[in-house]
């Protein structure tokens, strides 16, 4: 189990990590923002419900404590912008993913692709989970998330647990290759798939700028919160 993490990859230092996470400091939702085409598949228009919308997944879960104070940022954003939003996403719900694996519309290809790499994704998650090691992360604040959603950012806590993430998410790259590095977050919001008016862009740049005010979080994260999971939407997380 020590060498778990002992990988060939050339994985990511904090420090180049801090340099590629800059946008989150950039200024949110400028002239001519758009939503993500694939929002769409997630969350209606007209009322912001959630579609389903299925696959399964690699997630750091969280404490209730963390969960509740994740809350507060997720409360802010909803005062504020919540009508430009999906349906709010459950306490319970929030987690940091570690890796996705296959999503989309509910189909029976789509369950032959999350067949085709359940076994080896459930097993390395156990393998994580059972390592011992920890892991710190601490907030780094609320951001857009690629035109999709609200997210509260985070990034690890030092050196190590840089390594450590890193070194998970890149043996998960070998089951699943996504092709993009691991960026910790908790969603807070879905956007909505809309042609947002300056009155949108407006409110969603207050609520992230009201943000700012709350105390950021930094808390150690057992491996053993690693957990393979099923969602039928963006709201609806099982262990699997």
């Amino acid at each position: 189990m020590k060498d778990l993490f002992k990988i060939p990859e050339r994985l990511e230092t904090l420090e180049e990590f801090r340099v590629r996470t800059r946008f989150v400091n950039e200024p949110p939702f400028g002239e001519g923002f758009t939503v993500s085409p694939g929002v769409g598949a997630k969350v209606a228009p007209e009322d912001g419900a959630l579609l389903p919308y299925a696959g399964n997944t690699v997630v750091l879960t969280l404490s209730e404590t963390v969960r509740k104070e994740i809350e507060t940022y997720r409360r802010m954003v909803y005062d504020r912008a919540g009508w430009c939003l999906s349906w709010p996403l459950p306490t319970e719900s929030f987690h940091i993913t570690l890796h996705d694996l296959e999503s989309g519309a509910p189909s029976p290809e789509l369950e032959a692709r999350i067949g085709a790499v359940r076994e080896n994704a459930k097993s390395l998650a156990c393998e994580i989970a059972s390592s011992g090691a920890t892991v710190r992360l601490r907030s780094t604040g609320v951001y857009c998330m690629a035109g999709t959603s609200l997210v509260l950012g985070f990034e690890p806590g030092d050196g190590e647990s840089c390594r450590l993430l890193m070194a998970a998410y890149a043996l998960f790259e070998r089951i699943r290759p996504l092709g993009y590095p691991l960026t910790p977050h908790v969603t807070l919001g879905y956007l909505r798939p809309l042609q947002y008016t300056k009155g949108h862009l407006m409110a969603l740049r207050a609520a992230v700028e009201a943000c700012k005010t709350l105390k950021d979080l930094y808390f150690e994260l057992p491996l053993s919160a690693v957990e393979y999971e099923r969602f039928s939407d963006m709201r609806t997380y099982r262990r699997a």
